[in-house]
C-alpha cells in the first residue's frame, strides 16, 4: 500500500492554489456582493465534493495495485498477497480419515484447498513446504504439485505430500518453521498450518508453545498464522494394535501367539471379522466387540519346519484406513539364554530363578558375579540383569550390547549411591518406610501390561519398604503414590534398559514372590530374542534407516512405499517391523477457545471445512476497485464541466 501518500495530492494542490490570490479592495465591485452571496454556499460544496471524488480515486487507485483479498487464507482486506508462504502439512494417520460426502480423506482435501489457495500467489511470491514426517523445508516451483497425480499408479507423484502412518508434533513443526525464517529472514510471511486438529498432535498444554509465542513476537507484524482444519465428522472408526507376537513348539508342532488389542470410536456391540496372512497364506476369524477397547488373544499353528516369516492382521475398510492393519515377525525356534550378574550372591539366585523357572531352562541361565563378567561373550544372549553398581570396565561392553537390540534390567545394589547406570541415570541413597504403595503402571503394553484376559500384574500387591531413588532419562512404567518411579524404561539403539528401584529380597520387598517378577523377566527375555533373530519393531515416523545400514526393503508382497508407511522391511540380515502410532487414533480435536491462547499476540485466523462459512470465502478486490477509480472520474468530470450557456435576446 505504498500508494496511498498519492492520494493528498489533489489537497495540496488545493491548498497551494489557495496561496496564490490576494485578496484587493475595489470598491467597484461592492455592487456585485449581494448577487454572488446566494450561490457562494452551493460553490464551496461543489469545490468540496469536486476534491473528495479526486483523492477517491486515488486512494481506489492504490488499492487496486495492492490486489487486496476478501476472505480465504491469503491475507486480510488491504493486506495483499504475502512475499512469502510457509506451507505446514500434518501428515499424521489422523489425516487419512475419509469424509462420508467426498469420500475423500482429510490430507487430499486439505491439499486440494492449499493449491487452489497458493494458485492466487502473485507470481514472484516464495512457497515453501515443511511437512510434520521430515520436517524439512522444501521449495514449491508449482502449485500444482501439492495434488498432481500419477496416473498409472494413482498416487500423488510429490513424496512430499503423500499419505504416512506416523504421528504428528505441530511445536515441533512450527519450531522448524522458525529456525527456517531465522536463516531466511526480511520477508512478509503467511504460516499455512493444515491439520486436524488432533489435541495429541497439538499437545495444547505442552510448555513449548510459551517458547512458540515468543519466537513469533520475534518478527514482529511480519507474520500471520492461517489454520486450515480438516476437521470434517467422520463415521464410526476401527483400530488395531498389535501388543505382543510369540512362537512356541511343543515338541513337533509350533504356534504363534498374538495379543491385539482392538479399539472403537463408540461404544459397539458387533462381531468384527478379522483377517491374518502368514507369508501370503489367509485365514479369517470372527470376534465379539462388546465394548469400546478389547484385547484378544489368537493362536494360530504353523507349519512345520518354518524357520521364519511374518504376516498381519487386519480389519475390513472404515472410515480410516490407516489404523486398519497392524504387522508381525517372527523368527526360528530358539534357547533364549540369561546373564544375571549380582554384587549380593542372595539376590542373584532369585532372579536367576526368575529367568529360568522350569528345571528344564536352567542351563540356559547363567548366574555370576560382576568380577567374572569381563570374559563373557553376550552374542547369542537375550537378557542381561544387573545387580549393583556397573564398573567403568563393564559399561562400554554393556553399551555396545543395547547398542545391537539387545535387552538389560538392572536393579541397585546397597551401595550405589550416585552411581551411573551407564550414561542415562545415576542411583541415589535407598531410603526405607513401612511401605511405599505403587500407584500406576502402564497397563495396555509393554512389560507391564495386562495378561490377554484382562487380568492386570499384581503390581498393587506388593510390598515396598526399601528403594532407591533415581535420576534418569527414561519413561516411567510404574510410579508410587508420591510419583517416584519404579520401574523405567531407557530405549538406547536397537535395545532397551529397565530399570527396578527395589530388589527381590526379603529386606527390601515381596518381589521375590514371583507374581509380578517372573512374568517381567519372561516377558524381556522374549523381547530380548528379538534380537537373535535379527527382528526389530518399531513405531512409523520413530524407527527410521540410517546412512551406515543396508538399505530398507520393502519385504515381498508388502504394501509400504517408505519407512514412514506402516510394513515389513529387509534390511541385510535384520527385518524392520513398523506399525502406525498408536496415539493416532485418539479423537479428541482442539476449538477455535483451544487454539486461542496458543499463538500470543501473533495474528491467526482458522478456517474450517464448512461450505457455508463466510469466512472461508476468498475474493480478489482489484476489479471492484477499478471499477469505482472510474466512478470517482466520472463524477469528477460531472462536477467540473461548467453548464450550457444560454444567450440573451436584445
Amino acid at each position: 500500500m505504498w500508494g496511498l501518500p498519492l492520494a493528498l495530492i489533489p489537497l495540496v494542490i488545493h491548498l497551494l492554489n489557495r496561496l496564490r490570490y490576494r485578496t484587493v479592495p475595489w470598491g467597484a465591485m461592492g455592487f456585485l456582493l449581494h448577487a454572488t452571496r446566494v450561490s457562494t454556499s452551493h460553490a464551496r460544496l461543489r469545490q468540496f465534493l469536486i476534491l473528495m471524488f479526486r483523492i477517491l480515486a486515488l486512494l481506489f487507485l492504490a488499492a487496486a495495485l495492492a490486489r487486496p483479498l476478501l476472505g480465504g487464507m491469503l491475507g486480510s482486506l488491504f493486506g495483499g498477497p504475502p512475499a512469502r508462504v510457509i506451507i505446514l502439512l500434518d501428515r499424521s494417520g489422523s489425516m487419512e480419515a475419509i469424509d462420508t460426502a467426498t469420500h475423500r480423506s482429510a490430507r487430499l482435501r486439505v491439499l486440494d484447498q492449499l493449491s487452489e489457495a497458493a494458485m492466487q500467489i502473485d507470481a514472484g511470491a516464495e512457497i515453501v513446504l515443511i511437512d510434520s514426517a521430515t520436517l524439512m523445508a522444501q521449495q514449491i516451483v508449482d502449485a500444482d504439485m501439492l495434488k498432481r497425480i500419477d496416473k498409472q499408479t494413482g498416487q500423488i507423484i510429490w513424496p512430499a505430500v503423500r499419505r504416512t502412518d506416523s504421528a504428528a508434533d505441530i511445536t515441533a513443526l512450527l519450531n522448524a518453521c522458525q529456525a527456517w525464517m531465522s536463516r531466511h529472514p526480511g520477508r512478509r510471511t503467511e504460516i499455512w498450518i493444515a491439520s486436524d486438529l488432533q489435541a495429541v498432535s497439538w499437545q495444547p498444554d505442552s510448555q513449548a508453545w510459551a517458547n512458540i509465542a515468543k519466537g513469533f513476537e520475534a518478527f514482529g507484524d511480519q507474520v500471520s498464522v492461517r489454520i486450515l482444519a480438516a476437521n470434517l465428522p467422520t463415521k464410526e472408526n476401527l483400530a488395531i494394535r498389535l501388543v505382543n507376537c510369540e512362537r512356541h513348539q511343543a515338541g513337533d508342532e509350533a504356534e504363534l501367539v498374538l495379543d491385539l488389542d482392538i479399539e472403537a470410536t463408540v461404544e459397539s456391540d458387533i462381531v468384527v471379522p478379522l483377517n491374518v496372512n502368514i507369508d501370503g497364506q489367509s485365514m479369517q476369524f470372527d470376534v465379539h466387540l462388546e465394548t469400546r477397547s478389547m484385547r484378544v488373544r489368537r493362536r494360530l499353528p504353523l507349519r512345520q519346519m518354518m524357520t521364519g516369516g511374518w504376516g498381519s492382521v487386519s480389519l475390513p475398510d472404515d472410515s480410516n484406513r490407516s489404523d486398519n492393519i497392524c504387522y508381525f515377525a517372527f523368527g526360528r525356534q530358539r534357547t533364549l539364554r540369561t546373564v544375571v550378574c549380582a554384587g549380593t550372591p542372595a539376590v542373584g539366585r532369585l532372579l536367576h530363578l526368575a529367568a529360568a523357572p522350569l528345571p528344564a531352562a536352567r542351563e540356559a541361565a547363567l548366574q555370576l558375579s560382576p568380577d567374572t563378567f569381563a570374559p563373557v561373550d553376550l552374542s547369542d544372549v537375550a537378557l542381561v540383569i544387573w545387580q549393583g553398581s556397573i564398573a567403568a570396565e563393564h559399561q562400554a561392553k554393556l553399551q555396545r550390547y543395547v547398542d545391537d537390540g539387545g535387552t538389560l534390567l538392572c536393579f541397585p545394589g546397597t551401595d550405589v549411591s550416585n552411581t551411573a547406570i551407564l550414561d542415562f541415570a545415576t542411583w541415589h541413597d535407598p531410603e526405607q518406610s513401612d511401605v511405599f504403595e505403587i500407584d500406576e503402571w502402564t497397563r495396555d503394553r509393554g512389560v507391564l501390561a495386562d495378561a490377554a484376559t484382562g487380568v492386570p500384574l499384581a503390581l498393587a500387591e506388593l510390598d515396598i519398604i526399601q528403594r532407591c531413588r533415581i535420576a534418569a532419562d527414561a519413561t516411567v512404567l510404574a510410579r508410587f503414590d508420591d510419583d517416584q518411579p519404579f520401574i523405567l524404561e531407557h530405549r538406547r539403539g536397537s535395545g532397551r534398559i529397565v530399570v527396578c528401584t527395589s530388589l527381590p529380597h526379603p529386606d527390601w520387598s515381596n518381589l521375590h514372590y514371583g507374581a509380578v517378577l517372573v512374568p517381567v523377566v519372561q516377558r524381556l527375555l522374549r523381547v530380548g530374542g528379538r534380537r537373535l533373530d535379527q527382528i526389530v519393531y518399531g513405531e512409523c515416523g520413530r524407527l527410521l534407516p540410517v546412512d551406515s545400514e543396508p538399505a530398507w526393503v520393502p519385504a515381498q508382497s508388502g504394501d509400504a512405499e517408505s519407512p514412514w508407511q506402516a510394513g515389513v522391511f529387509d534390511s541385510g540380515r535384520r527385518r524392520i517391523v513398523l506399525n502406525a502410532a498408536a496415539r493416532e487414533s485418539d479423537l479428541p480435536r482442539l476449538s477455535r477457545d483451544d487454539l486461542a491462547p496458543l499463538f500470543g499476540g501473533v495474528d491467526w485466523r482458522l478456517f474450517t471445512e464448512t461450505p457455508d462459512d463466510v469466512a472461508n470465502r476468498q475474493g480478489e478486490l482489484w476489479r471492484a476497485c477499478v471499477v469505482l477509480v472510474l466512478l470517482c472520474l466520472l463524477a469528477e468530470l460531472v462536477l467540473t464541466t461548467p453548464p450550457a450557456t444560454v444567450g440573451l435576446e436584445t
